[in-house]
C-alpha cells in the first residue's frame, strides 16, 4: 500500500469504499454530503489520494465527494479487458458505470492530467455534468499533431507511455507530476503499482486518434469550464490553452497559479482551494 507520514493521506482512510463492477473492483474515497456532488479524477500512474489535501475543504462545505482510483491504478483492480478500458473512452465508461450505480446526477467533475481528459469524455456521455475543472489537461483531438501542439516534449513526458517503470522512472515521473523533489513514498509506491499496460495502451490509443475531439465539449455554452494552469507547468503549453475556443470559460480566462507546476492541488493546496471552492459555488 505504500507508507506515508503525510497526515492528510492518512486522514482519508475512513472514507475508503470499494465497488464491484463488471470488469473488476474500483477503490474510492466516498464522502456523503447534502450540498453539491463533486467527482475527482486523478492523473496517469497516480491515485485518488492526490486530492487528499483539498478533500477536507469539500467536506467542510457539505459536498458529497467521490474520488476514484481508475482501473489499473491505486487500489483498484487491473482491467480485465485492458484493450477496451485503458484509453480515454474506456476509463470514462467505467466511471459512468459507477455513477449510475450510485445514482449520481447533476455533478461537477474535477480532472487532473489524465483525469481531465477522462472528465471531458465523461461529460460527453453525461449531459448532467454541470461543470468541469481541468488541471493540466489540454483539450484536443487525440492525435500525434495535438500531442505536439499541447505538450512540452521532455524525458518525463515520454515516461507517460512507458510499459515498465524502474525505481528511477517512478521517481522522475512522480516528482515532475507533483512538482516536488521530496516525493512522498506513498505516491512512488502507487506509480510502481500502476499496471504498465495502462500507460502504454492509453498513450498508444491517444496517438492513434481514439476518443472524441475534446474541444467539442469545452464549447458547450451551458456548462462552465475552469482551466487551472501552474506557472511552472512542465508538461502543458500555456499558449495552446490560450488559443482554444471556449463556450463558457470560467472567469473568462485561464487561471494561472504562481510558483506551482502540474499539480497545484497537491503542491500548494492553500492557493488552489479558493479556486476550487469558488468554481463549485458558482456552478
Amino acid at each position: 500500500m505504500g507508507s506515508t507520514m503525510n497526515p492528510c493521506i492518512a486522514a482519508m482512510h475512513p472514507y475508503e469504499r470499494e465497488f464491484q463492477l463488471e470488469g473488476g473492483s474500483l477503490a474510492t474515497l466516498h464522502v456523503p454530503g447534502t450540498a453539491k456532488k463533486v467527482l475527482l479524477l486523478h492523473g496517469n500512474s497516480s491515485c485518488k489520494e492526490v486530492f487528499a489535501a483539498v478533500i477536507p475543504e469539500l467536506i467542510a462545505g457539505g459536498h458529497e465527494v467521490l474520488a476514484i482510483d481508475l482501473p489499473g491504478h491505486g487500489n483498484s483492480s487491473d482491467a480485465q479487458s485492458p484493450d477496451v478500458v485503458y484509453c480515454f473512452p474506456g476509463y470514462a465508461a467505467v466511471v459512468r458505470a459507477l455513477l449510475d450505480r450510485l445514482e449520481w446526477n447533476n455533478f461537477i467533475v474535477v480532472g487532473w492530467s489524465l483525469g481531465g481528459h477522462v472528465a471531458l469524455e465523461l461529460a460527453a456521455l453525461r449531459p448532467d455534468c454541470s461543470g468541469i475543472m481541468l488541471i493540466g489537461s489540454p483539450p484536443g483531438k487525440p492525435s500525434p499533431e495535438a500531442l505536439q501542439e499541447a505538450f512540452i516534449a521532455s524525458g518525463a513526458t515520454l515516461l507517460a507511455g512507458k510499459l515498465e517503470f524502474s525505481e528511477v522512472d517512478a521517481f522522475t515521473y512522480v516528482s515532475q507530476m507533483l512538482g516536488v523533489d521530496d516525493v512522498d513514498p506513498y505516491f512512488l509506491a502507487k506509480a510502481r503499482r500502476t499496471d504498465g499496460r495502462a500507460r502504454a495502451m492509453m498513450f498508444a490509443s491517444a496517438l492513434s486518434g481514439f476518443g472524441i475531439d475534446q474541444r467539442s465539449i469545452i464549447t458547450s455554452v451551458h456548462r462552465p469550464v475552469a482551466v487551472v494552469h501552474g506557472a511552472n507547468e512542465p508538461f502543458v503549453r500555456l499558449d495552446y490553452l490560450k488559443a482554444l475556443k471556449f463556450g463558457n470559460l470560467w472567469r473568462g480566462s485561464i487561471q494561472i497559479l504562481d510558483k506551482v507546476g502540474h499539480a497545484p492541488h497537491w503542491q500548494d493546496p492553500e492557493s488552489f482551494k479558493p479556486l476550487l471552492m469558488d468554481f463549485i459555488d458558482s456552478t
